[in-house]
């Protein structure tokens, strides 16, 4: 069973289904994600702001996305759900930290809604 979740896209990035759903020029679609938190109801669900940093900025060429996701889910699954869409970040999954609300947490940590989260990917240079 597969079950939408939505994301909320600032600026103008064309994707499958795109409409444009306010003043603020954010831009919304649905996307199918198969992962076991997404296959419960929507009607609990909460939004996050996801901030994009290396890699994962360069993929989605945003610095930051609104997604909807259920009630506790673990912020490991934004990653999974990122890397599902943009498949050439799989190298970054195991080598990824999450931070929510400026603290480092663990993969398994529920997110609750209007939760800020980062991923991490490893940074160089100087």
């Amino acid at each position: 069973m597969q079950s939408g979740i939505t994301h909320y896209l600032k600026n103008e990035l064309f994707l499958d289904s795109l409409s444009l759903i306010d003043d603020n020029n954010y831009w919304e679609y649905n996307a199918q994600c198969p992962i076991p938190y997404a296959q419960s109801s929507m009607s609990n669900s909460i939004k996050i702001t996801v901030k994009l940093f290396a890699a994962y900025q360069e993929a989605y060429n945003e610095p930051e996305l609104i997604l909807e996701f259920p009630e506790n889910t673990p912020v490991s699954q934004v990653r999974e759900h990122l890397i599902k869409q943009n498949p050439e970040l799989e190298k970054w999954r195991d080598v990824t930290r999450f931070g929510v609300n400026f603290n480092f947490v663990e993969p398994n940590t529920p997110l609750k809604d209007g939760d800020e989260v980062v991923l991490i990917p490893p940074v160089s240079g100087g």
